[in-house]
């Protein structure tokens, strides 16, 4: 219970008004309420906002376990943050549980906590806002528990259980739980020393081959069997070994070469807490404090407190090790070709998507830490241990929120929505005390309010956008008043995005340098020439590639 409270703090910001201004956008509430209007439809995808990747994108679980908050008079967006929370709460329990007898409650709350702060999970789901990934992540350590860690009970449970666990694996997101199925085998071929096990031992493993093979089939049969192409170059992400170290943490998009936009660290206290542990089980078995390792079956228990001979085992720490070494070098561009000629590549987006992975394997070894030393599993080193943990991804969680409420689409959208159109308005510039107001005005009145413009008044379109990936290059924006008969009157052609930076007002800010899910509100002034004829007026305004 410790263990799950302690992550109030990655929750919290979940619970706050308004939503986050994440990559993916407001693109899955759009999906989420397209499905809310047809619940039923077996073959329903995510395809409203964006081209459904049966493979790389977010799974259809996420979607029909926040379709229930709908149903109860809930926003897509309460659904989608529900959803996220969730997946945050599922990671705690699921390393807890799947830790708690090799490596005894204090490691295993410790690994839980390491695992939830890490900075990777945090940027899935308050940078990226990778729902599908997120609840990937939170179901993987409960699946893993299913099929290595239980001793006795009824077998064909046992197996049940990790078939459900894998399934909704799968469903949550497919391409990452053919990468999970792989880690569990070699987790499990490296638990029992290379030997193939016993069949009892094996059937799990089965269950969860089945379970992650039919979750992949559904989503494939519902995306009409269609493999979208990537819009990114997949070897153009490699990582450099300094970005694994790096505390920086950013909003942006990934970006080719070191200078990255996306915090891609592992975070000090998985780091730290890693090192430790190797340091502790490298000491002298028999020196004082030390309990010596051996190697055991899966789901043995704890021993009694201080036996040097039945002592921990390092069951979890040699396979976590190994797979995070291995897992690592794949995220560096000299193993290009082993992507290439396996495949692989084509189950992700980009490398980094291991991380997940990697991270998982890092906080097995960080919580055996305590387990590795009498002194750690004392209450006061234990409690410090946890507050560094807490500490070290504490000023991570700082998403950026907004006020917005989208509808139930975008107004408008370009390149396959890229970029969406989220609101247009027009506001009337008028005198800081306007004649026949019962009260001063700030300067400006919205249109509604105003009444109709006259020639010699300012306008003031303001456009809010969102882009769910960034640009390459610098869209134009144009902005035409036509009067009554359809002939132009005014005009203004600035850079879409100038004086909008949110951080800097007055600088421009193109469109090359927009951050996906950053809500960028452009204020155009239109001039209504003195001479110009009576209104009404109609306003135009569009975005064009002039290259």
């Amino acid at each position: 219970m410790l263990a799950l409270a302690l992550t109030v703090f990655a929750v919290a910001p979940l619970t706050y008004p308004g939503y986050l201004q994440v990559h993916s956008g407001f693109v899955p509430a759009y999906n989420l309420a397209d499905l809310a209007s047809r619940p039923f439809d077996l073959r329903w995808t995510p395809s409203v906002a964006t081209s459904f990747d049966p493979l790389r994108g977010d799974g259809l679980l996420p979607y029909y376990l926040a379709l229930p908050v709908m149903w109860v008079g809930g926003t897509p967006l309460q659904g989608v943050k529900i959803v996220l929370g969730l997946s945050i709460l599922l990671g705690a329990i699921g390393v807890y549980l799947w830790l708690r007898r090799p490596l005894g409650p204090g490691g295993a709350m410790l690994a839980a906590l390491v695992y939830t702060y890490l900075p990777y999970r945090i940027a899935v789901v308050m940078v990226r806002g990778a729902w599908g990934e997120a609840l990937f992540l939170g179901l993987l350590p409960l699946a893993i528990a299913a099929a290595t860690s239980w001793s006795g009970g009824r077998l064909s449970l046992r197996v049940v259980t990790t078939l459900l666990l894998w399934t909704l694996l799968g469903l949550s997101q497919p391409g990452l739980s053919i990468w999970a199925f792989l880690f569990l085998v070699a987790w499990f071929l490296l638990l029992h020393g290379g030997r193939v096990p016993a069949c009892q031992a094996a059937w799990p493993v089965a269950g969860a081959l089945f379970g992650t093979v039919t979750a992949v089939l559904f989503t494939l049969w519902a995306g009409r069997w269609v493999l979208v192409k990537s819009p990114i170059v997949f070897g153009d992400h490699f990582l450099h070994p300094a970005q694994l170290l790096s505390p920086y943490w950013g909003f942006g998009a990934s970006r080719p070469g070191w200078d990255d936009g996306l915090t891609l660290g592992l975070g000090f206290a998985a780091i730290g807490l890693t090192l430790l542990a190797l340091l502790l089980a490298l000491r002298p078995p028999l020196e004082a404090g030390v309990v010596p390792m051996k190697v055991a079956a899966a789901g043995q228990g704890p021993p009694a407190r201080g036996d040097r001979e039945s002592g921990f085992q390092p069951g979890p720490l040699r396979a976590p090790l190994i797979l995070a070494l291995i897992l690592t070098c794949l995220l560096f561009a000299p193993t290009a070709f082993l992507w290439r000629i396996s495949g692989l590549r084509h189950l992700l987006t980009y490398p980094w998507q291991l991380l997940g992975l990697i991270g998982l394997c890092l906080s097995v070894v960080a919580g055996a830490s305590v387990r590795l030393h009498r002194r750690l599993s004392s209450l006061p080193m234990l409690a410090g241990l946890i507050i560094l943990t807490l500490l070290a991804s504490y000023s991570y969680l700082q998403p950026r929120f907004t006020q917005h409420a989208p509808g139930a689409g975008p107004l408008q959208s370009w390149n396959s929505y890229q970029l969406m159109l989220l609101d247009a308005n027009i506001q009337v510039e008028i005198p800081p005390t306007a004649a026949g107001l019962s009260q001063p005005t700030p300067g400006r009145l919205p249109l509604a309010d105003y009444g109709a413009p006259e020639p010699g008044d300012t306008l003031h379109l303001l456009i809010t956008f969102q882009a769910t990936r960034p640009f390459q290059r610098d869209l134009k924006l144009f902005v035409h008043l036509l009067d009554s008969s359809g002939q132009m009157v005014a005009q203004a052609d600035p850079l879409a995005g100038a004086g909008a930076d949110p951080d800097f007002p007055g600088i421009d800010y193109p469109t090359s340098r927009w951050d996906p899910g950053r809500l960028i509100v452009v204020d155009v002034p239109i001039v209504v020439p003195a001479d110009a004829a009576t209104g009404p007026y109609w306003v135009n305004f569009g975005l064009y590639d002039d290259e």
